[in-house]
């Protein structure tokens, strides 16, 4: 019952509402791109890149090929903005956010 159930959310998480909010979002700018306003097109932006980084998350947290990288995250208190790369380590600083990704 436990994999029938942890296969549904991996389902919906990393496949289902990716391919749902994006394409959502896509028709919603080119449908209304002369009415639609910076804050309604940040807030499509964020939306999708959000999903996008949920099912990466998911589809590590809920595991699967060896061949994925492995991604850490950590809170830490600072702010601003950072990518930085080193021998096969992404590193991506958000707002109170740090992910590591190390690839194989």
């Amino acid at each position: 019952m436990k994999n029938i159930a942890i296969y549904i959310a991996k389902i919906l998480f990393v496949v289902i509402l990716p391919l749902v909010v994006i394409p959502s979002a896509i028709y919603f700018l080119v449908d209304h791109y002369d009415t639609i306003t910076a804050s309604q097109y940040s807030f499509l932006l964020l939306i999708s890149a959000l999903t996008v980084l949920n099912a990466a998350l998911y589809g590590n947290v809920f595991g699967g090929p060896k061949y994925k990288p492995s991604i850490n995250v950590k809170l830490v208190p600072a702010t601003g903005v950072l990518i930085a790369y080193d021998d096969k380590t992404l590193t991506l600083f958000i707002p109170f956010l740090m992910m590591e990704i190390s690839f194989k």
